[in-house]
This record gives structure tokens, C-alpha cells and sequence, in this order.
């Protein structure tokens, strides 16, 4: 795609420099049983909700969207491996919008995660250009990236929050909510998992989204549909 290409959502358009943090509590286990049950991971079900919530919330707007142009980052580390980490490398991919079928949305979200992780032309190039951009004077590196994710419509994030029980000042830390900010997308979100569930913490551009109450309804009912998928 062209360096600067728009956004591919009709009403994520418009930035400003305000942001707004809106919370959601998941049932983790339940997504993970829900996506595993068609083949898929954790990941495909985040992305499969994703594309739920947000299909309805353009069409609640008066519009039928394809895709989202959506960085995610993406895990390279091979399956059957022993050692332990990721090889994280964030890539962008297009999110499908046009399916309301849960199953077949997390069938068709790992398929798209998949090709990402399986190209290694792509991945050697993505590393070439990371490799040079760290060369590059800090004011230039950040035009360039700013004028790359331009055209983001969402930012995804997957992390690992609190494993264990923790206090602070004598109270129990109950949640762990991401804070996603510095992002040119409409809408940014980091899933952070404690457990049996998940904290999202959504942040969104007020202009790009005026109603994100209804936003996070929407998303609500994704995630809904795809622990459901469980038997």
C-alpha cells in the first residue's frame, strides 16, 4: 500500500490531539474456550470479537466497512519450541468486517494472523526497514512512522498483566487496565490478562469516535458471541 494511505473506515477519518480511556472486563477463559473450540487461539478471538463489534458499530453509522487496516503485534516464535519468550514483531493486517458469523470470523482471523507470521519475505523486509529506521535521526525516524500508520484504523495488543495476588499500600490490586496512547489510530486497544480474565483498556480519538459508550457496547456483544462459541 502507498506510505500515507488513509484510513480505511468512512468515520475513523478524523484525529485530534484528545484521547479518551474506556475500561472492559472479560471473561478470558471464556474467549479462549470459545475460539479454541473452531481451531483458533486467544488472539483469533480478540480479533474475531473485534471485527463484531466494530461491523455493527459502522453499520449502526450507515456504514458497510470490508476491512480495518489493524497493527497487531504478531509472535514468530516457532511452535514446539523450548525456550521461553516471544519474538514479537508488530505488523499491520487488514481486520475482515464483513462477517457476522462468529466461528467463521475466528477461522478467518487466524488464517490472516497466520499469513503474517508465515511470510518471511515480508517479515525480512519489516526487520530491514526496522534495522535502518534505528539509524536514522530521532525527528526524521518519527516523520516517517508518522506519515506510515497514518492510515491505522485500530491498534491491538495483547499482554500479560498481574500472574499473581498483589497489594499495594496495604489494598489488593484487583485489575491491571493498558493504557494505549501515542498511536495514530482512531481507536487502540491493550488486552491485559490476570487470570481467568481480561482487562481491556480502549483508548479512542474523541473526534473519531463520538459515541464510544456505544462502541464498547458493541464490543461487549463481540466478545459475548465468540465465548459462546464454547460447547
Amino acid at each position: 500500500e502507498p506510505l500515507g494511505a488513509g484510513p480505511l473506515s468512512p468515520v475513523l477519518q478524523r484525529r485530534s490531539d484528545a484521547l479518551r480511556l474506556d475500561r472492559m472486563e472479560i471473561d478470558l477463559a471464556g474467549l479462549k474456550a470459545g475460539a479454541r473450540a473452531v481451531g483458533g487461539s486467544i488472539n483469533d478471538g480478540l480479533m474475531a470479537a473485534f471485527s463484531l463489534g466494530l461491523r455493527r458499530w459502522h453499520r449502526d453509522h450507515g456504514y458497510e466497512v470490508p476491512a480495518l487496516r489493524t497493527a497487531m503485534a504478531v509472535n514468530r516464535r516457532p511452535e514446539g519450541t523450548t525456550w521461553e519468550g516471544n519474538d514479537v514483531l508488530a505488523v499491520v493486517l487488514h481486520l475482515p468486517l464483513d462477517d457476522d458469523d462468529p466461528a467463521s470470523l475466528v477461522k478467518r482471523c487466524r488464517e490472516v494472523s497466520l499469513e503474517q507470521r508465515e511470510d518471511e519475505d515480508a517479515l525480512w523486509l519489516l526487520d530491514r526497514v526496522r534495522a535502518a529506521g534505528n539509524r536514522l535521526p530521532f525527528k526524521v525516524s518519527v516523520a516517517i512512522s508518522r506519515s506510515s500508520l497514518r492510515g491505522l484504523d485500530l491498534g491491538l495488543s495483547n499482554v500479560v498483566g498481574i500472574p499473581k495476588r498483589k497489594w499495594t499500600g496495604h489494598r489488593e490490586i484487583l485489575s491491571s487496565t493498558g493504557f494505549p496512547v501515542g498511536t495514530l489510530s482512531g481507536v487502540c486497544v491493550v488486552m491485559s490478562s490476570r487470570g481467568a480474565v481480561a482487562d481491556l483498556g480502549i483508548t479512542s480519538c474523541p473526534v473519531a469516535v463520538p459515541d464510544p459508550d456505544h462502541l464498547v457496547r458493541r464490543l461487549e456483544e463481540g466478545f459475548a458471541e465468540v465465548g459462546a462459541l464454547a460447547p
